[in-house]
């Protein structure tokens, strides 16, 4: 599967995960930037967030990640680091 990032809205010629940076408004109300998986036309998938950043730059990986995407997941639907 090829990885790019989101540049312009363009058809996907084969299978491939685009991934965006966006902002997004979490559930306490704070703003987050994200990285997630996003459609051809730039549009988030659901259950697609992979990682999000808070205002104090802590990394927070997302759960329930869709297993349908082939990432490796731990036992919550987050992403696995390095090691795990």
């Amino acid at each position: 599967m090829k990885v790019r990032l989101f540049d312009e809205p363009e058809p996907v010629k084969e299978k491939e995960m685009i991934l965006r940076l966006y902002k997004k408004t979490n559930s306490t109300g704070l703003n987050e930037i994200v990285i997630g998986i996003v459609d051809e036309s730039g549009s988030p998938v659901f259950c697609g967030q992979l990682l999000a950043f808070d205002s104090n730059m802590r990394l927070k990986r997302r759960c329930a990640v869709n297993a349908t995407y082939g990432l490796p997941l731990d036992n919550t639907g987050r992403l696995k680091g390095e090691g795990e």
